[in-house]
């Protein structure tokens, strides 16, 4: 897949669908941006869905669709708003979030891997609205949307294949919701991945595509303590779709490859300090603090401030514990054994 090809004579109908809930002034900003954006404007619509809450209420300019204040999670309002879209009549629907805003060009550029008939699903580059070095940090460590990572890793400028899609950036044929929808909140997801387990699915049938142009700007998660919930969560959802998705054993898969790896060096941490007590600890912060920046040193070139680069084994270390945290509470409170999820529409499901 190329980037340099050919832009189509007449672009894709899409409706573009943000979800919210309890953020009404940057849902507001949001909706403002994506209205704006350089894109045929007969070609989209917009639909808003909102949890109801003190600040909510109806969106000009836009289909508002309200949804009770019932904590059900992101899959179930994306399901909601795909409901209020005609899949007769539009060929793709997109997603983004409350809390971000397009580039002018994200939804001209998030269709161009749709020019491959093979492709059923795309997705973006996410970076963090610009702000502050600290912040910035953020992208290193790969969120939101796989940050820098996914740029150096994947590529600069082509569009290429994938198997993951970022949920606050991603779009999907209308195709594929006559077959599939997000898993909604349950027992065994609690309202984490919903985006990683649908791409999942679709892309066990389908072709799926990364264009690093079309680029959304995240709201960045500010604080020490909210790095550290943003990973305690994911690794919760990592290891739901290793166990229930992936149908790996419980211990498979909470203790795979990478957190093998993890755990040997949380542990021969320990061992080094008490083995060496306070010689053994400065050389601790030492090595984890040198280790880190060399397992982002191809990213030096892609940060906008310079300093983001050596604050950002501070981000990795809050990281860490949150990782750690997590596989604490999945080893204690998960129970193996519980069946695999499935998102393919049964007879609950439209289509």
């Amino acid at each position: 897949m190329d980037a340099m090809q050919p832009e189509p004579t007449t672009l894709p109908t899409a409706a573009i669908i943000i979800c919210s809930k309890d953020r009404h002034a940057g849902l507001l900003t949001a909706v403002d941006h994506v209205r704006r954006l350089e894109y045929p404007r007969d070609r989209y619509e917009v639909i808003v869905v909102e949890e109801e809450g003190s600040q909510a209420g109806p969106v000009a300019g836009v289909r508002y669709v309200a949804i009770p204040r019932k904590h059900l999670g992101l899959g179930y309002a994306r399901n909601v708003g795909v409901s209020h879209v005609d899949l007769n009549r539009v060929d793709l629907v997109a997603f983004c979030d409350d809390d971000e805003v397009p580039d002018p060009r994200w939804l001209r550029e998030i269709v161009r891997p749709f020019q491959d008939p093979a492709v059923y699903g795309a997705g973006g580059l996410v970076r963090c609205q610009e702000s502050s070095a600290w912040l910035e940090t953020q992208e290193l460590l790969g969120i939101p949307g796989s940050g820098l990572r996914r740029l150096a890793d994947e590529s600069a400028d082509a569009i290429v294949p994938t198997v993951v899609l970022s949920g606050s950036n991603h779009a999907y044929r209308s195709a594929v919701f006559r077959e599939f929808r997000y898993p909604e909140d349950t027992k065994i997801l609690r309202g984490q991945g919903e985006d990683f387990f649908m791409a999942c699915e679709v892309g066990g049938k389908y072709a799926l595509a990364f264009n690093p142009k079309a680029i959304m700007y995240h709201e960045p998660r500010a604080t020490v303590a909210r790095l550290w919930k943003t990973y305690f969560a994911r690794q919760k959802r990592d290891y739901l779709a290793r166990h229930y998705f992936m149908g790996h054993g419980r211990f498979e898969a909470l203790f795979w490859k990478g957190h093998r790896l993890l755990l040997f060096r949380s542990a021969a941490a320990c061992a080094l300090v008490v083995g060496l007590g306070w010689p053994g600890a400065a050389a601790l912060v030492l090595l984890y603090y040198g280790g880190a920046l060399l397992s982002v040193r191809r990213l030096y070139r892609f940060v906008r401030r310079k300093a983001t680069f050596f604050l950002y084994p501070f981000a990795k270390l809050a990281a860490d514990l949150g990782v750690l945290a997590g596989e604490v509470v999945c080893l204690g409170q998960l129970r193996a054994g519980a069946p695999p999820m499935k998102l393919s529409r049964d007879k609950t499901g439209r289509g």
